[in-house]
């Protein structure tokens, strides 16, 4: 009943606005003949290198959060730090992930890598694996859990966690860098 009440109309709203609006111009003319790439690229863009980079940095920003939330969850009496902090740790997190796709991006057109969108939006998106990394050491290391459904519950949100913030990191990441092409092209 919710999808049809709520997402229904949703999808026909977004289909209406999206075939309304402008279509995008890009800033230079471009060719349906890829051009070669240059010959090996430094090693501060090999992707392996990039993805710890850019997976790990929003990982330490939202930590913090992250053991918050684990707190409550487990019953500590202090859930009412939790709402501010969320809303302005969650803020910096925006902020630092389009600051580094933007400067990963950067990195990568100087050295004429014209096939960032896809390498972007998954160098963003490494944030949710190294979240669940970390929410692994939480649960081997300050969990003590004894039953196997809690296990379980535990596991499939802290998956839920992940592959949500990786969605959104990796989005966040990609219109961050499009956003900044746009704007020095």
């Amino acid at each position: 009943m919710l999808i049809v009440v709520v997402n229904l109309p949703m999808n026909f709203i977004g289909v209406i606005a999206g075939y309304k609006m402008k279509k995008m111009k890009t800033p230079t003319k471009i060719s349906r003949v890829p051009r070669d790439l240059p010959e090996g690229l430094p090693w501060f863009l090999n992707f392996n290198l990039m993805s710890v980079i850019s997976g790990v940095v929003p990982v330490f920003v939202i930590a913090f959060e992250i053991y918050q939330i684990m707190g409550c969850i487990r019953g500590s009496s202090y859930i009412y730090l939790f709402y501010w902090s969320f809303y302005v740790g969650f803020l910096v997190f925006l902020i630092v992930v389009a600051e580094i796709s933007i400067m990963q991006t950067y990195l990568l057109i100087c050295y004429e890598e014209y096939r960032w969108w896809w390498r972007c939006w998954l160098l963003g998106a490494s944030t949710g694996f190294f979240s669940m990394l970390l929410l692994v050491n939480y649960f081997l290391l300050g969990l003590k859990a004894t039953q196997f459904t809690t296990v379980i519950v535990y596991a499939v949100f802290c998956a839920i966690f992940s592959l949500s913030l990786s969605l959104m990191s990796g989005s966040i990441a990609l219109l961050a860098s499009l956003v900044f092409n746009l704007r020095i092209f």
